[in-house]
């Protein structure tokens, strides 16, 4: 298995089939060998109902398909059978037998798809960390739901990581080649959590909390089940264990677009990523948890 894509998701019925359907668009054409692991993370809406329904669309469509191909390739072998009965009868015999051996050997579409889901809502670095440990490949990609940062960046952190050997990569909002369409508001915001991030912790990265990532599998497992916060928090201390670590972590560039005025964070959660991220400091340097 070359990549896992783990895609955390709360309250998303609008977008998520779109979500994983330009996912698997992007990793076919791509031609990786790939699993797709939804996490519904405690949805009150019908998230979990739409990407059932889009799985099931999947398979009655892969079927029909299969049945069609299967039933003309047939018809060839048959209309060569009488054209060449005396010479060829063995030969299409193990003609026969590969292509129907073919049509069982490629993993149909809606079987990379992995449904995940578990109740009440526990939060995004939760919903990650859950996902995580069913993952099966040796890259392994945090990417959110709401297609504000579309799946093909998938190939070109993958390139990042190849050329740069690095063991993971994260997008960055605040790289010089990033383009960043979203509101005033949250560009404020983010800035003003940068620069408080940059204070503290003085991280050799500029931005911890872009919700696309590109991990090797074995730093990241290494170092996700000491994470202790489950929410805002989860991708800063994510960072600090592999940093702390001395793994190799770099920079890319985004194309984020977005019409969310201020996401899903609110005033009250703002201050409860801040009371976190302070916690986070108190294990770093008084505690020396990080080593």
């Amino acid at each position: 298995m070359d990549f896992s894509i783990i895609i955390p998701a709360y309250n998303e019925e609008n977008i998520i089939t779109k979500t994983v359907a330009e996912t698997v668009k992007v990793l076919e054409n791509f031609g990786a060998d790939y699993e797709i692991i939804v996490v519904d993370d405690g949805s009150t809406d019908k998230t979990l109902v739409n990407l059932q329904e889009y799985i099931n669309y999947l398979k009655s469509l892969e079927q029909e398909n299969l049945e069609c191909s299967s039933i003309k390739s047939l018809e060839k072998i048959k209309l060569k059978d009488a054209a060449n009965l005396r010479n060829t009868t063995e030969k299409n015999i193990t003609e026969k037998e590969s292509f129907q051996k073919s049509l069982t050997l490629k993993t149909p579409i809606w079987q990379k798809i992995i449904i995940k889901n578990y109740y009440p809502n526990q939060g995004k670095g939760y919903a990650l960390k859950y996902g995580t440990k069913f993952a099966q490949g040796e890259f392994i990609m945090f990417l959110d739901a709401d297609l504000d940062l579309h799946p093909s960046h998938i190939s070109i952190f993958f390139e990042i990581m190849q050329k740069s050997n690095a063991d993971v990569v994260i997008g960055s909002k605040l790289h010089k080649k990033s383009i960043i369409e979203y509101p005033k508001t949250r560009k404020f915001f983010s800035f003003a959590y940068f620069s408080i991030i940059k204070f503290l912790f003085r991280l050799p990265i500029k931005d911890t909390q872009t919700g696309i990532k590109l991990f090797k599998a074995g730093p990241l497992k290494e170092c996700l089940n000491k994470v202790m916060n489950k929410k805002y928090t989860f991708d800063l201390e994510l960072l600090l264990f592999l940093i702390k670590k001395g793994y190799k972590v770099c920079e890319a560039p985004v194309h984020l677009k977005t019409a969310r005025a201020f996401g899903r964070i609110r005033v009250i959660d703002a201050f409860r990523m801040l009371f976190d991220t302070l916690r986070i400091f108190w294990r770093f340097y008084i505690l020396n948890f990080y080593k």
